[in-house]
This record gives C-alpha cells, sequence and structure tokens, in this order.
C-alpha cells in the first residue's frame, strides 16, 4: 500500500544492491512493512549538484529498478506487486494509460513476481513461474511480442518460458533461461541478437555461443554474462566488444563485471555504484549503512538518509529503498566536500530537498510535461494528463486554442487525452490516445487533411476522417506524414515536389498510402520532401532535392520513394534544405544544404549530396531541426547545436560549424527546434526555452528575448466549458498577421496585428490574448451580417 508521506513500523534487513548493470547478490529480505524510497538525482551547473527527495512510502518494497536513460522508477514489493513512478508517456508505468504519475500506482493485474527491469520507455517484470511480462514503448520490438505497438498494460512475453533472470537496455531485453541460454529482442544496432540481420528483432531470439549461463546484464549497448566457470562473456558492437559476437573478457577487463554478475559474492554492508550522475563525468556511489556517499570530479559529497537501506538502484538518477523505521521528523541530510570548498548541512523533516531542483528565484515550472515541440514561431508542451498547453503566434489557429490569439502565456489546446503532437509553421498534428489524427492552422493545399484544398483556416483541432490506428505524425511545411501500426505510411497536402510520393504533383487533401512502403518504423517531413525509415534500418527518401537533401547523390526530384542506397539508420529527421539521420552507433550524419550542416566553409561544397557525418561524438538519442539550425540531445542528457539560424532578430544568434554545447540546469529528455526559439524538456518533466520572443515564443511577457534557458509562466488548469467566440465561427479567413471568423449570428470578429486598423473601426496596436486580463478578440461593429470575408489566404 502507498503511503505519502508517513512513518513506518520498525524492520530490519540489509542487502547490497545493484548499481544500473543489476548486480546479483544473494540476499535475506528485511520483514514486510514501511519502506520509504529516495530519489537522487543531477542537478547540472549547482554546487552541490544533487537534489535528494522522498517519493513516498510504500509498503514491503524491496527492490527498485530505473532505466540508464528515462524518467520512470519501478518497485517490487514483498508481496511480488509491481509499482510505478514518473514518465508514462508510452504506457511504461503499466496503468493502462499514458498519464504520468507522481505518487506509487500499482502495475495493473500483475501479480506472482520476482525481478523487475527497466528500459528507456519500457518495463519488464519476471514471474515466479518463469514467464516474462512487458508494457510501454514497443518501437524497436523490445515487449518481444511480434509488432511494433506500444502497449499500457503488462502483457506476457510469447513463447518466453522457463526463464530465470531479466535485464533491460534501453530499447531492447534480455532473458537468461534455466538451462543457461540467453534471449534477446528489441533493438539490434548493437549486434546483440547476433548472426540475426534485422536491425529490429520483435520476437526473443537465442544469442549463439553462450551457454551454461548463470547471469546476464546489460551496459549501453552490450550485453553481459556470467558462465558456470567464472568466466565473464560480453557481446554487441559496443565499446567492449567491435566483433558484434561473444568473446571473454580478459583478467584487465574484468573489473566491476564480476562483481556485477556474481551471485555468490555477497557484500554486507557496503555496496558501490557507477552513476553518470551530473552528467558530465563518471560518479561513484557507496552507502554504507544509513549514508549514500558521491564521489567524483575532485569531490564527495555524503548524504544521511533516515534508515538502512534495503535496495538501490543507478540510471537517469539513484534509487534507493530506505526502511522507514527510521524515519523522523528531523533527519539531517548532509552534503560534504572532501576538498574544503562546500560545507553544508540542512535539518528539516525526512524528506528534505538537499539541492532543490534548479529554478529562477519566485518561479515555478510546470511540471510532468513529457513532449514539447516547436512549432515556427510558438511552442507546445504534452502534458502528462493528455493536455496540451500552448504559447506563442497564433495567426490562423495556429495554437488550436479555438482563439487565433497570439499566447503570451502558456493556455490549452482544446485537445484532451493527447499521447504527441507535431508541428510547423503552418499547421499542427496531434495523435490522441485512441489513436486518432487531429490538425488545425492553414488549410491550404490539404495539409488539414479534412478534403479541402483551397485556401481556408481551423482554429479548433479537427479530426481527420479515415485516419486511426497512427503512431507517429509529422508535420512538414505544406504536407503531412502519418505513421500507422501496421507500418504503412499515409501522406497528404501540398505536393508541388511529389513530396506525397504518389507519382505525381497534385495535391492532395485526404490521407492517401504511400505505395511501396511497408515495415515502416520513423517517418519526417521537410518543407517539401519527405523520409521513411524501414525497420531493417533501410531509408526511403522522396519529393524535393534542389539542395540534395534526398541524399540520392543527386539533385533529380523523385515523385515516389527511392532507397538511399546501403545506408542505413535508427531514425530520420528532415529539415528545410536538409536531412539527418542517427546511426545505429549512435552517430549523426546528414545531406543537403551545407550551411545548414555545419559542413560549410572555404572551399566547402555548397550541398552535400550523399550521407555524411556531421559531428564527432556519439550516442545522439534525438535530433530537432528548422531553419537551418540542429539541436542535438546525447545519451547522457545534454543538449548541443550545429549549423546556422535561429535568433536572427536577437543578440544571442547561434552560428557554428562544430557542435557546442548548451548551458541547462539539469539534463534533458526531449528537444525542439523552432524558427526562432528552442524547447528542451528536463528529466524532471520541466520545460525551458530559450530565444526571440518577438511573437511570445518564449511564453514570458516580461522577455523580448533571452540567450539563455528560461521556464515559462506557470499556466492554469485545462477547461473547456466555454469557447471564445472565434470557436464558433463558420468563416474563418486571415491576413499575414490577421485573423477574421463570422459568427453564426452573422457578426464579425477579429484578432490579430492592428498596425493599420483593419480588425476594428479607428483601432492601431495588436489584439492578443492574455490570460489575466481575460484579452479576447473584438467585435467589428462596422460590419455585420455577413456572409463572406475575405483577407489574405481567404480570398
Amino acid at each position: 500500500m502507498f503511503k505519502p508521506d508517513q512513518s513506518g513500523p520498525s524492520t530490519a534487513g540489509l542487502r547490497p544492491f545493484p548499481w544500473f548493470l543489476a548486480v546479483l547478490a544473494c540476499v535475506s529480505l528485511p520483514a514486510a512493512g514501511s519502506q520509504r524510497v529516495y530519489l537522487l538525482e543531477p542537478a547540472a551547473g549547482m554546487n552541490p549538484a544533487y537534489s535528494l527527495r522522498s517519493l513516498g512510502e510504500l509498503e514491503g518494497a524491496r527492490k527498485v529498478a530505473l532505466p540508464e536513460n528515462g524518467g520512470h522508477v519501478l518497485v517490487l514489493t514483498q508481496q511480488g506487486r509491481v509499482y510505478g513512478w514518473g514518465q508514462n508517456l508510452h504506457g511504461q508505468l503499466g496503468t493502462g494509460d499514458v498519464a504520468a504519475r507522481s505518487i506509487w500506482t500499482e502495475v495493473a493485474g500483475l501479480t506472482g513476481v520476482s525481478a523487475i527491469a527497466a528500459g528507456a520507455q519500457h518495463s519488464l517484470a519476471l514471474k515466479s513461474d518463469g514467464t516474462v511480462w512487458a508494457w510501454g514503448a514497443n518501437t524497436e520490438g523490445q515487449l518481444g511480442d511480434g509488432t511494433l505497438v506500444n502497449r499500457a498494460r503488462a502483457e506476457v512475453v510469447p513463447g518466453l518460458n522457463d526463464v530465470s533472470m531479466i535485464a533491460a537496455g534501453a530499447l531492447f531485453s534480455v532473458a537468461l533461461k534455466a538451462d543457461g541460454t540467453v534471449w534477446v529482442f528489441g533493438s539490434n544496432w548493437s549486434g546483440l541478437a547476433g548472426a540475426d540481420a534485422r536491425k529490429m528483432v520483435t520476437e526473443p531470439v537465442r544469442v549463439a555461443g553462450l551457454s551454461d549461463i548463470r547471469a546476464v546484464d546489460v551496459r549501453l549497448g552490450s550485453g553481459y554474462a556470467l558462465d558456470g566457470q567464472g568466466r565473464v562473456w560480453v557481446w554487441g558492437r559496443g565499446v567492449e566488444n567491435a566483433g558484434g559476437v561473444p568473446r571473454v573478457l580478459g583478467e584487465a577487463e574484468r573489473g566491476s563485471a564480476v562483481a556485477r554478475l556474481s551471485a555468490a559474492r555477497v557484500q554486507a554492508v557496503k555496496t558501490v555504484l557507477d552513476w553518470s550522475g551530473a552528467a558530465s563525468s563518471r560518479q561513484v556511489v557507496e552507502i554504507t549503512g544509513a549514508t549514500l556517499t558521491v564521489s567524483g570530479g575532485g569531490a564527495r559529497r555524503a548524504f544521511a538518509l533516515p534508515g538502512a537501506v534495503v535496495d538501490a538502484a543507478a540510471g537517469w538518477a539513484v534509487a534507493a529503498i530506505v526502511d522507514a523505521a527510521a524515519a523522523t521528523a528531523g533527519v539531517s541530510v548532509a552534503a560534504v566536500d572532501s576538498g574544503g570548498g562546500l560545507s553544508q548541512e540542512t535539518n528539516g523533516s525526512a524528506n528534505t530537498t538537499q539541492a532543490a531542483a534548479v529554478q529562477e528565484p519566485g518561479r515555478t515550472a510546470g511540471a510532468s510535461t513529457v513532449q514539447v515541440s516547436a512549432g515556427g514561431n510558438n511552442s507546445f508542451a504534452v502534458r502528462a494528463d493528455g493536455t496540451v498547453r500552448v504559447w506563442g503566434f497564433n495567426t490562423a489557429g495556429l495554437l488550436g486554442d479555438g482563439t487565433g490569439v497570439e499566447q503570451a502565456e502558456p493556455v490549452c489546446n482544446l485537445l484532451s487525452g493527447v499521447k504527441s503532437v507535431s508541428t510547423s509553421a503552418s499547421h499542427g498534428l496531434a495523435i490522441r490516445q485512441d489513436s486518432t489524427v487531429w490538425s488545425w492552422g492553414v488549410g491550404a493545399f490539404g495539409l488539414l487533411g479534412d478534403g479541402v484544398t483551397t485556401a481556408h483556416v481551423v482554429v479548433s483541432p479537427r479530426q481527420i476522417p479515415g485516419l486511426s490506428g497512427v503512431v507517429a505524425v509529422s508535420a512538414g511545411y505544406f504536407h503531412s506524414l502519418a505513421l500507422k501500426s501496421d507500418g504503412t505510411v499515409w501522406a497528404w497536402g501540398s505536393n508541388t515536389s511529389g513530396q506525397l510520393g504518389n507519382g505525381t504533383t497534385s495535391d492532395n487533401g485526404t490521407p492517401m498510402q504511400v505505395a511501396g512502403l511497408t515495415g515502416i518504423t520513423s517517418i519526417a517531413a521537410g518543407r517539401s520532401h519527405s523520409l521513411a525509415r524501414r525497420n531493417d534500418g533501410a531509408v526511403f527518401v522522396w519529393g524535393d532535392n534542389t539542395f540534395g537533401q534526398l541524399g540520392d547523390g543527386t539533385q533529380t526530384d523523385r515523385w515516389t520513394p527511392v532507397r538511399l542506397g546501403s545506408f542505413t539508420a535508427a531514425s530520420v529527421s528532415a529539415n528545410d534544405w536538409h536531412s539527418l539521420a542517427i546511426r545505429g552507433d549512435g552517430t549523426l550524419w546528414g545531406w543537403g544544404d551545407a550551411t545548414s550542416l555545419g559542413l560549410a566553409g572555404p572551399g566547402a561544397v555548397q550541398y552535400v549530396l550523399t550521407p555524411a557525418k556531421v559531428t564527432s561524438f556519439t550516442n545522439v538519442t534525438q535530433v530537432s531541426n528548422q531553419s537551418g539550425l540542429n539541436v542535438i540531445l546525447r545519451a547522457d542528457g545534454t543538449v548541443w547545436y550545429l549549423g546556422s539560424g535561429l535568433a536572427t532578430r536577437y543578440s544571442g544568434s547561434l552560428v557554428s560549424n562544430v557542435a557546442t554545447q548548451f548551458a541547462l540546469p539539469r539534463p534533458a529528455i526531449g528537444v525542439s527546434a523552432g524558427q526562432d526559439h528552442v524547447l528542451v524538456l528536463l528529466n524532471d518533466g520541466t520545460v525551458r526555452v530559450m530565444g526571440d520572443s518577438s511573437n511570445s515564443e518564449l511564453g514570458r511577457p516580461d522577455l523580448s528575448s533571452s540567450d539563455v534557458f528560461v521556464t515559462p509562466n506557470p499556466d492554469a488548469a485545462c477547461s473547456w466549458a466555454a469557447l471564445t467566440p472565434l470557436a464558433t465561427g463558420q468563416r474563418v479567413a486571415t491576413g499575414k498577421a490577421q485573423t477574421l471568423v463570422v459568427r453564426d449570428d452573422g457578426t464579425v470578429w477579429a484578432a490579430g496585428v492592428n498596425g493599420f486598423g483593419p480588425t476594428g473601426p479607428g483601432g492601431r496596436g495588436n489584439v492578443r490574448g492574455h490570460p489575466q486580463t481575460g484579452g479576447q478578440p473584438t467585435r467589428d461593429d462596422g460590419c455585420c451580417h455577413t456572409q463572406q470575408t475575405h483577407a489574405g489566404l481567404g480570398s
């Protein structure tokens, strides 16, 4: 039973815990009772650089698991039940929905569990009957059910029985059977499936060359195994094994691998783990009794916990289960720097925060955000409860809030139950939890998928008819792409360069399947070109090729998809004039406009016509690009920029031919680049933004621009009981920066830039929505009972 923060009965018992590589130890368990879970998180750029907080009590908690990169935590109780906390965008908490949880919530329908493991966005459980259960993200087949469909409820992995141990990598899963064989499923970019040539293995396959195995473990892209003779094996194309087939580690290489894997060596009190802590250097965490010590970078910091540690693990944070018997209201949480530079002790309640999450004084950040998306000059933040907060430029209804009024602070998009969004300078797309797709914004060329190819504006999201079972969408400049769970791709909108892939250049106002594409797992829509990645890593391109953005060695447009030679990738991304791909080894490759790729310079080519490596580092997990700037997220949570563009209207203009790191208060888990601003999602679920604010992109009316990341203003709860007048309009038209609506009663309402008085009699200045002042669109009383309005796109 979960308890927010209360003291429980005294219990005894202590066992060493696994670090994020899952140390095995045979230990005695504490008697069932009240345990409290603590989380030690990095707070990069601060001194001290860590934040310690309580996640509340959980009765009988005995084992904890969390991924190397991600944002969720799993706990197994003495009763064989599993509870989750944290991010849940892909259903990794097993609650049947995708809403994040700030309290411990039980995984639905799962009992009799003996072990747990956590991937970046998926989760595993081993039952006492030897079956394995999986839930969460399935983008690489890591759930082992033969599909690529995410699942928010735990289900058994078919055909996998007699399992004695499990482990989870970021995008793959490992199972050890009682007969000593090892089985894997999920991402195979690191060669974990051995001879299997598939890049995505959707069902369990045996790892050839491994037998008589007693324990398994994973580290980044490599697998580790301990056999009956005490030998440690490594496989996969990780840093320790370039060959991709199992080999025995030499004595000099064994190091901590033996301690992690050995079930015979049990440390009674003191345990040690490696942790990437501050996301920039290796940290060593030691637990002795009730003291947790972090060492690294020449500093040593000790934290006094309110009781003995029952279990702990490290990944994106350090999680520790603490015997709650010793918890008191006056516990001391101390931080001590061995170098003498820091000596700090804070007394307070049991859940005292030793170093609070970084925030600006007097400001709070909207927590529990699970995705960010930057349109041309506006911002979107998808919350864990399925609502979407929006702010910034809103002419033509680009925010989907039903108003068409620029929003200086976060307000609510009119949709609920949203899983993810994709936005551009012209329109927005959203996938709801029922896998339907909704659109809003400029309807020219049919890019809203509503069957209308003539110019029109939609200020409130509308469902795209006939489009279901969608797992991903991509909003291009004037065309749209959707990926269905069956691996097919659908396209609609402008087709001037063949970007719809149907063999013509005729626009299309309804989704049509792109012929010849099956087994697709990733899509990207650029200004006038399209990309798709197949489950074997093959990349397909079509559309505009003026700048070489198709990467096929030519500058010839392609009206149907063509394969990009033998080039393979893990994911793809499209910009206006170039394309990017993250390869299986975490390197970033690109082609197209050289300046946008950071490859321009004296003597350099103007266009890169075939894929070229654009960064020297690896471990890239996400890239977002717009207007020539590429924003790169790495596995350690650092964010980098490359290329040119962004912020031409403020002093912090970014131009770099070498990847340059942004300064952030803590590790990031998501990024999105706008035309003149950048959005970052931090691992505590809060949002930061930097760049220009001429169109309120920062969500901060007090700032005209910022060359450092700031927190948008707080947002209020969403309520859609009463829509604004624009939402009830029958005819909508826009100028360059104005929106006009004819209501059912014949009156005309206007919003937008009013510099020359077009939105009402005798007025100048902008009509802008502002939650604090209740700003609304203004009625033009000089015109009424009008049946048609023409302005710009509406003409």
